[in-house]
């Protein structure tokens, strides 16, 4: 529903629900909203979200590996 509030306009509402809901599971779904953030966020600087969503998962990884040692 966030996702809706950021993205939709009151016009395009029901295109962009469609959207969403035509995602066949939680990794589709997923994937369109990084490429909705892509799509804005990038213009600015070419792979921000890519290099923030593996920036993430590195420290993640690191944050697992020092828990486990």
């Amino acid at each position: 529903m966030d996702e809706l509030k950021v993205t939709g306009t009151h016009e395009k509402l029901d295109e962009k629900l469609n959207e969403y809901l035509s995602a066949e599971n939680i990794p589709a779904l997923l994937q369109k909203v990084i490429f909705r953030y892509m799509k804005d966020y990038d213009r600015d600087r070419k792979d921000l979200v890519k290099d923030t969503l593996s920036f993430i998962w590195a420290a993640r990884e690191r944050f697992n590996r020092k828990r486990i040692a």
